[in-house]
């Protein structure tokens, strides 16, 4: 037994001295988390997101937290030490027995516990190893809900249902003193002592009932204060603040704020209900407690004023526990665990859970862990992932999905690092993905192999031990679609059919099964994809059918629904008419061509067609030759007065195509003159010429000319039937070349003809008598081609020889010849004169035989 006791006590000090070595700060050293019980945690606000949840077989209480991070909590099945950051349990030891206390931990490594039986235990922190344990003094037994405290010089201070406050040697568990804190149990009810706290001078404060009592760290007394009897007063030890001043409760109302020196009372606030839980303190002094009636109370802790309030609802009765931040967590009575702001008492998170909650307790870094029924919940701080989404959530092998992860809080400067896996290597994501700075989401692409069977991946995100996570479906490639090109298949002939998958095939590729409700069109049974394509081609011949026939052909694989394409099967049908031109004058014709969808079969086929008006015309029916798939006929048009429209139709067995021909008024298509060239004041026969036979009653064609020279009627008509008619152009002698436009028009439309009137020219020159004895006369004349002009037309006049002349003789106007005298003299001997007459142009000349 000595050699035991040597051994525990070695393992004290060597854990002693390690923890010395490097003293750091213990987050959540026992109950209400420090000395003097103010339940402020070292870390920042957490969040509602539930990092981890550890199960146990009974009710948990309220846990505490190592420098380590480690979490320490008791059931009735013993003493649990859980990895704050996993979750997962690092040790148990079963051997303390059924245990409702907060364990206290020294920063030597020790953990302080009690058990119902009422023994007193100090266990090695790293391990759970007991390295010493006293039974209770006089049969004593700590009681539920109360819990060890350690005072500033390292004894252990547990309360007892027999009354006492006892001290215990932190090295060997021997008592060191006890102080009777039940003095006045008047009423009988005998409320046990509470959990100590203690001042930064050592002072231990301590409730017994009625009755708060103050301590020396020996144990002695100090003073004591008896509070009135109008309630349950008392219960929990005082939470000491920054100053020393105590903040005691009582559960019918009164709240007090006590002068740590002598229990005097600096200022008191009276509430409806009690309070149930020992107060808590912000950084910011504001003290915080939670009555019955489910209100939360917040008072100016230097002088009690209100601050704010806050309705849980349904009154809770765990003590308030605050974060570094000033956040402030409470339970009401309805299972919801609630996140406060301690400077105006709004709301900033619930939490519904499935049972009453502990105290809470909060780590270094925030994080926050609660009991919650059977169960420890731990509730993540800082920036997280609150969400995974994948879209789409379902993929064909080799396709893409994008995941998201969405955070609680917008990314740091440096942004938040998140990390990433898949459970099936089928699915493969980055390693990580970075939310940049002042996001709240960044996107991430997941790969996936093609597969022959529908598979899953759990895809997760992680940041700060919170996981997200997100299930991926990987479906193998089905029958996306099916086609056949054309859907009408001419009888006996072959179209072509393809079938799609939705992805690639994987290795060993993909059958194909096809099937066809009708014997109209024959298919192959199956189809072979390779590995790694997502379509095939194959034949589909059709019967040969006399009447149009259908059949659906349906394309499957062994996986997804498939997919089906009806078709047609006969003779081929009319698929279209087209016209050419489209737009004709009226008179004018157009050709039309009809195809059909394949070509025609032995003996040909016969299409009908028709006009819906008489201003075109067209053959009855049009012969398409067998082999041939088109067929040409000419549209004949009318001479209209007026824009017309013509639907064009052509109809075999159910195709019928229409197309509109617009004809436009009819018109001249020439004018012509014969002859086109006349000497001033001859005629020329004028002609038009239309672009049709002219209707009933005749066309008027009005006429004009561009000269004065040249005159023609105001119009002319072109008699019913006729596509002509004549008309006479009137001249009148020029004295130059002159070129008139003789001009028909109709419907707006003119049509031209040039007409050129030449001048009169010298024709001729005639003599008589031509032989005259000399010293006689004779008479010449000139003749032009046509009448003299205004003004009339000189001719030049010379002769050689012994025959005299004019100079000229001027042919009067209207007129077309004018007279002269030539004289002659005597001669010794028969000779001859020539006579030139001239006009500017060619001279013409006459021989006179003078004798």
């Amino acid at each position: 037994m000595i050699a035991k006791r040597l051994s525990f006590l070695l393992s004290f000090i060597l854990i002693s001295a390690a923890v010395c070595a490097q003293q750091t700060p213990i987050p959540w050293a026992r109950y209400r988390g420090t000395a003097k019980g103010t339940a402020v945690g070292l870390g920042s606000g957490a969040t509602n997101i539930v990092k981890w949840t550890v199960p146990f077989t009974s009710a948990i209480y309220n846990p505490a937290i190592g420098p380590d991070g480690t979490v320490y909590v008791s059931c009735l099945q013993g003493l649990f030490a859980i990895d704050g950051v996993t979750g997962a349990i690092k040790w148990s030891d079963a051997n303390i027995g059924r245990t409702q206390t907060t364990p206290a931990i020294s920063s030597n490594g020790m953990l302080y516990t009690g058990n119902e039986a009422g023994y007193v235990y100090a266990v090695n922190a790293a391990n759970g190893e007991i390295v010493w344990s006293t039974p209770p003094p006089q049969n004593a037994q700590i009681v539920g809900g109360r819990s060890p405290a350690i005072g500033l010089n390292g004894d252990v201070y547990v309360p007892s249902n027999d009354g006492n406050l006892y001290a215990y040697d932190p090295e060997t568990g021997t008592v060191k003193w006890f102080f009777f804190a039940l003095a006045d149990n008047s009423d009988g009810l005998g409320f046990p002592p509470t959990t100590p706290t203690v001042g930064s001078d050592g002072t231990i404060f301590v409730c017994g009932h009625y009755t708060v009592y103050a301590l020396t760290p020996a144990g002695k007394y100090k003073w004591s204060m008896k509070l009135s009897h109008d309630g349950w007063y008392g219960q929990d030890s005082p939470t000491i603040g920054p100053d020393g001043t105590l903040y005691q409760e009582s559960a019918l109302g009164a709240f007090y704020a006590l002068k740590p020196a002598d229990g005097t009372i600096i200022w008191q606030s009276q509430g409806t209900y009690g309070f149930v839980a020992p107060p808590a303190l912000t950084p910011e002094g504001v003290v915080i407690a939670l009555s019955e009636d489910a209100y939360v109370y917040a008072w100016d802790s230097t002088g009690g004023a209100p601050v704010w309030t806050y309705n849980t609802l349904s009154g809770g009765q765990i003590g308030p526990a605050v974060a570094a931040d000033g956040t402030i967590y409470v339970a009401s009575g309805q299972n919801t665990l609630v996140a406060l702001d301690g400077a105006t008492g709004g709301l900033k998170w619930t939490y519904a859970g499935s049972a009453g909650f502990t105290d809470p307790a909060i780590g270094a870094d925030g994080t926050l862990y609660v009991g919650c029924g059977n169960s420890l919940v731990c509730f993540a701080s800082g920036i997280l992932p609150t969400a995974l989404t994948l879209s789409p959530s379902t993929v064909v092998g080799s396709e893409n999905s994008i995941g998201t992860v969405t955070l609680n809080l917008p990314a740091p400067p440096a942004g938040l690092v998140v990390a990433l896996s898949s459970s099936n290597p089928t699915a493969s994501t980055p390693a990580s993905v970075t939310v940049p700075s002042g996001q709240k989401s960044a996107n991430f692409t997941i790969g996936t192999a093609i597969v022959s069977s529908q598979q899953t991946a759990t895809v997760k995100a992680n940041s700060n031990g919170v996981v997200q996570t997100a299930t991926l479906t990987i479906s193998p490639p089905a029958v996306a679609g099916i086609s056949v090109t054309p859907e009408f298949i001419t009888s006996g002939t072959t179209a072509t059919g393809k079938v799609s998958l939705n992805g690639p095939a994987p290795t060993g590729g993909v059958k194909v099964a096809l099937a066809t409700n009708s014997g109209a069109v024959t298919v192959p049974s199956s189809l072979s994809i390779s590995a790694g394509q997502s379509s095939v081609s194959f034949s589909v011949t059709g019967a040969n059918l006399k009447t149009i026939a259908y059949a659906t052909i349906t394309a499957s694989t062994s996986f997804g629904p498939g997919s089906s394409v009806k078709v047609a099967v006969g003779p081929p049908s009319l698929v279209s008419l087209s016209l050419n031109p489209a737009v004709v004058t009226g008179g004018t014709s157009s050709d039309g061509t009809v195809a059909l969808s394949g070509v025609a079969p032995s003996g040909g086929l016969k299409i009908l067609l028709s006009a819906s008006n008489k201003a075109a015309t067209v053959p009855g029916s049009i012969m398409i030759p067998a082999g041939s798939a088109t067929g040409t006929f000419t549209i004949y048009t009318s001479f209209a007065s007026k824009e017309t429209s013509v639907n064009i139709s052509a109809n075999f067995g159910a195709g019928f195509q229409t197309q509109t021909l617009s004809i436009n008024p009819g018109t001249i298509s020439s004018v012509s003159l014969s002859p086109t060239a006349v000497v001033g004041g001859s005629p020329s026969t004028g002609t038009v010429n239309l672009t049709g036979a002219a209707p009933k009653g005749g066309v008027v064609v009005k006429l004009s000319s561009t000269q004065s020279a040249a005159t023609v009627p105001s119009s002319v008509t072109v008699s019913a039937g006729k596509t002509s008619a004549t008309f006479q152009v009137k001249t009148v002698a020029v004295g130059a070349a002159t070129s008139a436009a003789i001009l028909g028009t109709l419907n707006g439309v003119s049509n031209s003809a040039l007409l050129m009137i030449e001048p009169p020219a010298l024709a001729s020159l005639t003599l008589s008598p031509a032989s005259v004895k000399g010293g006689s006369s004779s008479t010449g004349t000139v003749k032009l081609t046509g009448p003299a002009p205004t003004g009339g037309v000189i001719v030049t006049l010379s002769s050689s020889g012994s025959a005299t002349v004019p100079a000229s003789v001027t042919v009067p106007a209207g007129k077309s010849s004018a007279t002269f005298i030539i004289k002659t003299t005597k001669v010794s001997a028969k000779t001859t004169a020539t006579i030139k007459a001239a006009d500017g142009q060619s001279p013409v000349t006459a021989t006179l035989t003078i004798s």
